[in-house]
């Protein structure tokens, strides 16, 4: 099989900001006297914040909350935090300059909001490597519903067959694997095993591992 189109995640797959983005909503939780058990945010990686905080307002709150109120403080907190204290996955710029050679399209699939996108596009230069952006604003259902990746596949006009995505959660993998796609999970966030249950084809620790699997399977 040749693919010819990679369908990427961005938190936790590109840039390292996993952590911030927990840290932004336990933030909005204490803000608005919403005690939710630290175990709760082991589950939410990979989704949107719409998704989080509807889940916990529903779960944990005692009283009436605007969950848009709720996601725009969030949203206000990561900025802030992202705008000094974001870096980079280490190695995942190298791939992207690898890749570019040697695959059609690329396309950003992440559950972040359009204006976090498009910080850490602004942060680090990113947007010269993707032909398409997919953000949390832009699908109704959000990963592990595959919509995320089916939009991205087509946005680049590939069938979602002929693409790899490359995802660190099993909510990603999931959405990958449910719309069709090759599932590739990269151990950043959650461990091989994790990745390989919710439907990843392979996994790996580093990206160097990744385009040596790409190039020696002849996928590109």
């Amino acid at each position: 099989m040749k693919f010819d189109a990679i369908l990427f995640d961005m938190d936790g797959v590109i840039v390292d900001t996993e952590h911030l983005h927990s840290k932004a909503e336990l933030a909005t939780c204490a803000a608005n006297n919403l005690s939710v058990p630290l175990s709760e945010w082991d589950h939410f990686r990979g989704k949107t914040t719409r998704t989080i905080f509807e889940y916990i307002v529903s779960n944990y709150s005692k009283r009436p909350l605007d969950v848009e109120y709720l996601i725009n403080h969030k949203t206000e907190n990561y900025l802030a935090l992202a705008s000094k204290e974001a870096v980079l996955i280490p190695g995942s710029v190298e791939f992207l300059k690898w890749m570019r050679p040697r695959v059609s399209r690329a396309a950003l699939a992440t559950s972040s909001k359009r204006v976090i996108q498009e910080l850490m596009f602004d942060m680090f230069g990113l947007g010269q490597y993707f032909d398409s952006v997919i953000t949390g604003d832009d699908v109704k259902n959000g990963k592990p519903d595959p919509e995320p990746y089916l939009k991205a596949a087509k946005s680049v006009g590939v069938p979602i067959g002929r693409c790899a995505v490359i995802e660190d959660s099993d909510s990603g993998i999931t959405s990958a694997k449910n719309a069709g796609a090759y599932p590739i999970g990269i151990t950043t966030s959650y461990d091989s095993k994790r990745l390989l249950n919710a439907g990843a084809r392979k996994t790996f620790a580093t990206f160097k591992e990744i385009s040596d699997f790409l190039e020696s399977g002849g996928f590109l």
